[in-house]
């Protein structure tokens, strides 16, 4: 059994320590944050072995003594993006397998030679996309003889949409601004090729399977996180792309593009403030699919994983938080459990990860991953 170090404690780091405390191969776990009101607002979710403890990451020399003499055996880094390559340092200097949230940034890049040097493996961008997105992406890969396209979408939506934008700030408002506007890049013939910022994808329909209710979303083609990596992916598939989703009946991808073109970032990121919807109180849900397009035996397959995951009302955690900590933290314990299976460095998730036993795990907690397989006979 397994002692973690969690740094932070916001929002995501709730839904790890959530997971943490019902995970049998977990021992104990301490979550760390130099803000007491989130050590305080975290506390609800520490179970029976959980323990907060006030710390300021920021300071390699401190959360290095602490991981060292804390005899832990992993560390989930749930800390903003600007703090990770800092702390992904420490992590490797205190000899402990690690993952984070963040995408694969550059910054982190000059690290994967003293992690493998420590036989240290240290999985980046395990959340949902990239995270889960592309772990049911890679798998669906495996099961193919060759692989055409990989096509990914998925939205963290409103339950009840309403407003301008039908959308709520569920995160960044300036970080939203960055996902909306910088140029998306995408993988076509096997290269890493330019988009422009907002690209239409196909609209999705998704059935709530308890009251049959259809929710329509339109997709579009954003920045940031949502960029495939090209190292990852350029073996193995012709096309991949993600394309994030709304509600389809609010327009909201054609009313940024409009504001994207007629406001500078201020003037823009002040709109979006005056037309989202305040996520207090909110309940949101997760809607995804991912297309695995391909040949298997000579003939041309698609196969097809989805899911819907709603706002937890018995343990008050968004659907956002389940399907972003919940499949990292399971991505870490996989790494502890299973070390053979992880190379030293900074390994993709996507290639390692044991996606029946993740389905398994996610399971216990309501979240279900449908598989289709569709084989064209025509």
């Amino acid at each position: 059994m397994f002692k973690i170090a969690v740094l932070g404690a916001g929002e995501q780091a709730q839904g790890v320590a959530y997971y943490l405390n019902h995970d049998p191969r977990v021992k104990e776990f301490v979550c760390y944050d130099n803000d007491d009101m989130r050590l305080y607002a975290i506390r609800k979710y520490l179970g029976s072995k959980g323990h907060i403890f006030l710390l300021d990451a920021d300071d390699p020399d401190i959360l290095l003594r602490v991981l060292q003499e804390g005899k832990y055996h992993g560390v989930f880094n749930a800390l903003p993006y600007r703090l990770l390559p800092k702390t992904t340092q420490t992590i490797i200097m205190a000899g402990l397998p690690g993952v984070d949230l963040g995408q694969a940034t550059g910054e982190q890049e000059y690290l994967r030679d003293a992690a493998e040097q420590i036989d240290v493996s240290y999985a980046r961008g395990c959340g949902m996309a990239p995270g889960i997105i592309s772990d049911v992406g890679f798998a669906g890969i495996k099961e193919l003889d060759k692989c055409f396209s990989v096509r990914m979408y998925c939205g963290g939506i409103l339950q009840n949409p309403r407003g301008k934008l039908g959308h709520a700030s569920f995160f960044s408002v300036p970080g939203l601004y960055y996902e909306y506007a910088a140029t998306p890049y995408y993988i076509f013939g096997g290269k890493k090729v330019k988009g422009e910022p907002l690209m239409p994808g196909n609209s999705q329909t998704f059935v709530l399977h308890n009251d049959k209710k259809i929710i329509n979303t339109e997709a579009a083609v954003t920045a940031e996180a949502f960029e495939p990596d090209i190292e990852l992916w350029e073996e193995v598939s012709d096309t991949v792309s993600y394309a994030t989703l709304r509600h389809t009946e609010f327009s909201h991808f054609t009313k940024v593009r409009k504001a994207l073109a007629t406001k500078n970032e201020e003037e823009f990121i002040d709109w979006l403030w005056r037309n989202l919807i305040p996520k207090e109180g909110e309940r949101d849900m997760m809607v995804w699919r991912v297309y695995v397009v391909g040949e298997k035996a000579g003939v041309k397959t698609t196969i097809i994983y989805e899911s819907i995951c709603m706002y937890n009302e018995q343990v008050c955690l968004s659907a956002m938080q389940q399907y972003t900590a919940f499949p990292a933290t399971e991505t870490l314990l996989q790494i502890l459990s299973h070390p053979q299976s992880w190379p030293a460095g900074f390994p993709y998730h996507e290639r390692h990860i044991n996606m029946a036993l993740l389905k398994t795990n996610l399971l216990r907690h309501g979240l279900v991953i449908k598989k289709t397989i569709i084989p064209d006979l025509s």
